[in-house]
Parts: C-alpha cells; structure tokens; sequence
C-alpha cells in the first residue's frame, strides 16, 4: 500500500475519531505515526499538532452547525487561555526533554486515562466553577 494511501486512511480514521470522540491528534496520530511511518516522537508530535488543528476546527464548524448544544460557549474563553500557556510551556519542554522520557509520560497519560475511562479509577470534583448551561 502506498504512503499516500497510508496517510488517507489515517486522516479518515482521525477525523472519525475527532468528531466522535473529541480525540485524534495525541492518542491517535503519535503513535500511528511513530509506529507505522517511522517518524521520531517529536516529530510525530509537531506534525499532530499541524494536522489536528485543521482536523479540529472542521470538526468545530460542523458541530457548530449540526448540533450547538455539543459546544460549551462559557468554558472557551478558559480553556483556550489555559491552553495557549500550556503549548508555550509545552513547546519549551518538547525540546528539552529527551524522546524515552516522553514517550514514557505519554504512554502513562494513556494509561491513566484509559483506566479513568472503563471506570477502574476516579477524580471526584467537589465543585463546578461553570455553569453547566450555556444559553
């Protein structure tokens, strides 16, 4: 199969997997990446970073249209201040840290919240900063 094939096939599975479950870049496109077109980790990441950003705001469009309640107005403003600190703090560590170390972290986030997921472990919040309607 050739690599152009490969690379469709993935992009079809992500953009399934972004609209269905909010996920692709990380859990989805890393380690297909590292693992069936050999990229190296950091670049495996760069790259989902440069993808999944397209990936995401079609995502977002067609949610917006299809379906807005899937959307929490109020948390944006938030989570995209929070987020933009993170990938400069991030970016700064991706270069600095050493691609064992990170693979490692990365396969114990997984881990982590693959256990979170089936419901072996549990973070209990004991209350909501945002309201949990929008409009």
């Amino acid at each position: 199969m050739s690599s152009f094939i490969k690379f469709a096939f993935l992009g079809l599975v992500t953009g399934i997997a972004s609209s269905l479950f909010g996920i692709g870049g990380g859990i989805l496109l890393v380690p297909a990446l590292t693992m069936f077109f050999d990229f190296d980790f950091k670049k495996a990441v760069g790259t989902s970073l440069a993808s999944i950003s397209l990936i995401a705001f079609v995502g977002l469009l067609v949610h917006f249209f299809v379906n807005t309640e899937t959307i929490s107005f109020s948390s944006l403003p938030l989570l995209v201040a929070g987020s933009l600190i993170g990938i400069m703090l991030g970016s700064r560590l991706l270069r600095k840290l050493s691609t064992r170390f990170l693979k490692s972290l990365f396969a114990f986030f997984l881990i982590v919240i693959g256990f979170r997921l089936i419901g072996l472990i549990s973070f209990n919040y004991s209350e909501t900063i945002l309201p949990q309607n929008d409009f």
